[in-house]
């Protein structure tokens, strides 16, 4: 499907959490928001930074039967400047988020897809002859008006495995290792 244009890979990270820790992914950023206190006399105010993109987080648990059942929450939010606010003559953007959250079990190294945060953009773009395009009544025969549509589903593919140590005796050798220093001759003089 990559190969064809209908999807796109954002990220595959490889991510190591302890036995019921919790492991957090974002692809995205932050903007900052004006946070306003009005403290004794006067007006303080303060900066917060938010995140935005595509973020998951998950909790996995290995459960009795050695089967691993992980908490999965997921969430896609974007800039929206159509919601903000303007603030002394700062464009703050508004937030358009989509959130699922699941959990189930899953045998080691077993995958799951979630899927389901679909995002549907309609845009249209309007051209026209200057003048003649905005008269009234007359004026649609001079404009033309295109109408697109952006479809979009975030798929999230996660495999679950347990890590475990190696015992001394596991261990392979480093290459260093196999390497011998030369043994020097005692009647070679250096």
């Amino acid at each position: 499907m990559e190969d064809n244009g209908a999807l796109k890979v954002l990220s595959e990270p490889n991510l190591v959490v302890a036995n019921g820790d919790e492991g957090k992914f974002l692809v995205g950023g932050e903007f900052p928001v004006v946070i306003a206190s009005a403290a004794g006399s006067g007006a303080a105010a303060s900066v917060d930074y938010k995140e935005y993109g595509i973020k998951l987080d998950f909790k996995p648990k290995i459960v009795k039967n050695g089967d691993i059942y992980i908490k999965v929450s997921q969430e896609v939010s974007e800039l929206d400047f159509g919601n903000g606010v303007a603030i002394s003559g700062f464009q703050l953007p508004g937030l358009t988020t989509r959130k699922a959250e699941s959990g189930l079990q899953l045998g080691d190294g077993q995958t799951f897809v979630l899927a389901g945060l679909l995002q549907t953009k309609i845009t249209r773009k309007i051209t026209k002859i200057p003048v003649l395009g905005d008269i009234p009544i007359l004026g649609t025969i001079f404009r033309n008006a295109r109408y697109s549509n952006e479809e979009t589903e975030l798929m999230v593919m996660v495999t679950p495995k347990i890590v475990r140590p190696l015992n001394k005796e596991e261990i392979p050798a480093l290459p260093t290792e196999l390497m011998r220093p030369k043994e020097t001759s005692p009647n070679l003089v250096p």
